[in-house]
């Protein structure tokens, strides 16, 4: 994984040509209006998790009773708050589409970053931006990791996946204030370099410079 952006090669950290970004700097400015309203469907869905299982038994639940709730959550509220957005594949893999800019997935996160999936081989080639269901446009996870008992969520993510490997990741909770500081968030499974995480203040520094 790359320790920071800077350090990537010149052909592997440009973005937009007539921008001059970072391919992660283009992705947060182009979706800087949605952004914020990710981060509130995630925290919305696990609270509407939370208030429908609190009354139920464990026994009336499976080890993937609260992602599955959670994803059909997160799917509802997205269907409902971006109704000319949302898509589904003939699959029924649900996504939002930025024309002609992004394809956005939403998944549980692991640890390292890495959605929760079965590994199939439409999902690898998802993870390599190869997949054919979804328009030529890049591939972005947003996602969440939860804490061990599922009361909150430890992070809230867009992940850029290629070749299976981790690019880069944001933090969407830095977009709700951008008071955030800069922060490392270590791959505990891994021994390569942990992923810098930019936090929102930081590109607003740079435009301004």
């Amino acid at each position: 994984m790359k320790k920071n952006l800077q350090e990537q090669k010149e052909e592997n950290r440009k973005g937009s040509y007539y921008s001059g970004l970072s391919a992660q700097q283009d992705f947060e400015n182009e979706m800087v209006a949605e952004l914020p309203a990710f981060l509130q469907i995630q925290e919305q869905a696990l609270q509407m998790m939370l208030d429908d299982l609190g009354s139920k038994h464990p026994s009336y639940q499976n080890r993937n009773t609260k992602a599955n709730r959670m994803n059909e959550n997160i799917r509802g509220l997205l269907f409902e708050h971006f109704p000319e957005r949302m898509k589904d594949t003939l699959s029924k893999r649900f996504y939002f589409e930025k024309v002609g800019k992004y394809i956005i997935l939403f998944k549980k996160l692991s640890y390292t970053f890495m959605p929760m999936n079965i590994s199939t081989e439409s999902v690898k080639k998802i993870l390599s931006q190869l997949s054919l269901d979804f328009p030529e446009i890049p591939i972005v996870f947003v996602g969440y990791v939860p804490n061990a008992s599922w009361e909150e969520l430890k992070r809230i993510c867009a992940v850029y996946i290629s070749n299976g490997r981790v690019i880069w990741v944001s933090d969407l909770r830095t977009f709700d204030n951008g008071l955030t500081p800069l922060e490392l968030f270590s791959n505990t499974t891994d021994e390569d370099t942990p992923i810098l995480v930019r936090p929102k203040v930081k590109i607003e520094e740079q435009e301004e410079k």
